[in-house]
């Protein structure tokens, strides 16, 4: 069994929840209810072609298999309560949940490395890596709010590092600010001009597609894949609507 994940506390209040109980009754509702909790446990995904999958559900849903294959039909099609792509089922809103907790872990383990990686680097002498981390610490901010914070921690060619933050993103010289921090500790490279080595250690990941930009270039692919995959499903329903709506035209006998 995976970890218990909570939904938000507004989740019995969902408008398509609420449809689904005044249209097929609150049964349906309450059976909805069971394949969320069921994702609470297991993830936020199931994956449907898992040969034990549907005799495991049908039991928890009080249904036939045949009948379980049709209600989750119903939640994804009808209701849009769910989400599919032909095998996983999941739901966007338990997704997002699991992203913001997620997030929110990651984010304070970041924030202990870099708290860390600070220390270490004060007590080997290196304050202008160490001044650079603490103001990449703080959240993203505007070019003038940088130089600012920069200027208070004594961080020296804060106007290069700026014009980084701009070309490449923060998340980005966030990561290289560790990178070379860790390399700096251990080889002393770039402890003379810690902006000038960083600098080149970017240029050459950039040209070459390697480390950070190689990572991001393969998340950017998978994010335009996933709404590729969105957009194809919205024209494939447009599609049988339009399809729907000219058999139903046919139907109608026009009047002299």
């Amino acid at each position: 069994m995976g970890p218990i994940i909570m939904l938000d506390a507004t989740f019995h209040t969902d408008p398509k929840l609420t449809a689904i109980c005044l249209t097929k009754g609150e049964a349906y509702g309450w059976k909805a209810l069971v394949v969320f909790g069921l994702m609470r446990q297991h993830g936020p995904k199931l994956d449907t072609e898992k040969e034990a999958f549907w005799p495991w559900l049908a039991p928890y849903l009080r249904l036939s298999v045949a009948e379980a294959k049709e209600f989750l039909t119903e939640l994804c099609d009808r209701f849009g309560l769910l989400s599919t792509d032909g095998r996983y089922i999941w739901s966007e809103r338990l997704v997002r949940d699991v992203e913001k907790y997620q997030a929110k872990c990651a984010g304070q383990q970041l924030g202990g490395k870099i708290g860390a990686e600070i220390r270490k680097l004060l007590n080997n002498g290196q304050t202008d890596a160490a001044a650079l981390l603490r103001v990449m610490k703080e959240p993203a901010m505007s070019r003038q709010a940088f130089l600012e914070k920069a200027a208070a921690a004594g961080l020296t060619d804060a106007d290069k590092f700026a014009e980084l933050i701009k070309e490449n993103g923060r998340e980005c010289i966030l990561h290289y600010a560790l990178q070379c921090s860790e390399h700096l500790q251990a080889t002393g490279a770039g402890k003379d001009n810690f902006a000038a080595y960083m600098s080149t250690w970017i240029r050459t990941d950039k040209v070459e597609g390697r480390g950070w930009f190689k990572t991001h270039a393969a998340q950017a692919v998978k994010t335009v894949s996933r709404k590729v995959l969105s957009a194809n499903k919205a024209l494939s329903t447009l599609a049988k609507e339009t399809a729907t709506k000219m058999e139903e035209a046919k139907c109608v006998t026009p009047r002299n």
